[in-house]
């Protein structure tokens, strides 16, 4: 007499015969057998399963749930594991899980779908760590928040919100908190202030006396506000000319000229 298969097998079989949708629905039924929980074969299959069944339609894990679950059940069953070849099978799916959350982050935060952008990055942080110890997330964690940084200037340029001025301002500080000496972000947030000073003195025509003193002062508090950054990135790029260009514009316009001719000597040499 043939015995019925556990449901954890049944998830194995349907998932050889390429149904997800069975097999999503039997490694859900052999998670609740206590027995399997603390079982290598369970979490290795349990992975599998979520992450090649987040692979047939990517866009519908937008909020990251069946990578979560794939990924939770990757590092369950690295830990559970005694075999190295098992271990090193599992690790290298978790990587490729984890990468992918990335990606996604990246995709997410292009198309200023921050907030869900926002649990990719985290899920790859964590999961990245496990997956490969020495692994250096600076150059990757820079490149997130330079995107989410450049969504948010370009918000501003369009529809000229102080929120998406601020939202930029603050996803270049997040680079510049990873690394003092980032390049674009002290160079961007020092142009986001360089290039609003500027709109202010290009409507000094337009405005009365009174209203041309209170925008100059103003300009001129915006170049002292970017003058902090701009120095900050000549350090790492003093040959950059527009660099250079606006460091002269910069002292120029809070009346440093002395200052000004040393960037404009620079910039002609």
């Amino acid at each position: 007499m043939l015995q019925a298969q556990s449901p954890l097998n049944e998830a194995k079989t349907a998932y050889q015969k390429k149904d997800l949708s069975a097999a999503m629905s039997k490694i859900e039924e052999a998670e609740t057998q206590s027995n399997n929980l603390e079982s290598y074969d369970f979490w290795e299959a349990k992975g599998i399963i979520y992450y090649d069944y987040y692979k047939t339609d990517k866009e519908a894990d937008s909020l990251y749930k069946m990578r979560t679950a794939a990924l939770e059940a990757f590092v369950k069953g690295i830990e559970l594991s005694e075999d190295e070849t098992n271990k090193a099978r599992l690790t290298k799916k978790l990587n490729s899980a984890s990468n992918s959350c990335y990606n996604s982050a990246i995709e997410q935060a292009q198309g200023g779908n921050i907030k869900n952008a926002e649990i990719g990055i985290q899920l790859f942080l964590k999961n990245s760590k496990i997956a490969n110890a020495s692994i250096n997330t600076l150059p990757l964690q820079l490149q997130y928040a330079h995107v989410k940084a450049i969504y948010y200037e370009q918000q501003y340029k369009k529809e000229g919100k102080e929120s998406d001025f601020n939202s930029s301002k603050t996803a270049y500080e997040e680079g510049i908190h990873l690394d003092n000496k980032d390049f674009e972000g002290n160079f961007h947030i020092a142009l986001l202030y360089y290039n609003r000073s500027v709109d202010l003195i290009d409507q000094l025509d337009f405005v009365d006396i009174d209203e041309m003193r209170l925008k100059e002062e103003e300009a001129i508090e915006l170049h002292k506000k970017a003058l902090p950054y701009a120095l900050k990135a000549y350090e790492v790029q003093p040959d950059n000319a527009v660099l250079l260009e606006m460091l002269e514009g910069i002292y120029f316009n809070i009346r440093d000229f002395a200052k000004a001719d040393e960037f404009k000597a620079l910039l002609e040499r």
